[in-house]
């Protein structure tokens, strides 16, 4: 004899595969799906995108003067 809540259980998963067979549930699926490709591509390109910066701050960065066309390193006293 089967207990009450096993029989629930099996009518869950009946209705669950149900609903797993109809055309509801796969498009669905399918939007699901979509949207969660469209945010990792997202997140992918922005992630790689890099952040140009202008010339006199590479030059600062670099620890030459940003003001000199000359390569003339910064010095700091």
């Amino acid at each position: 004899m089967s207990k009450p809540h096993d029989a629930a259980q099996e009518g869950r998963e009946g209705v669950e595969a149900e609903w797993e067979r109809s055309d509801g549930y796969h498009e669905a699926w399918k939007l699901k799906a979509r949207d969660m490709l469209a945010r990792a591509e997202w997140r992918r390109r922005k992630l790689t995108k890099r952040v140009r910066l202008p010339h006199s701050a590479r030059r600062a960065a670099q620890g030459l003067n940003p003001r000199s066309g000359l390569g003339t390193r910064v010095t700091l006293r």
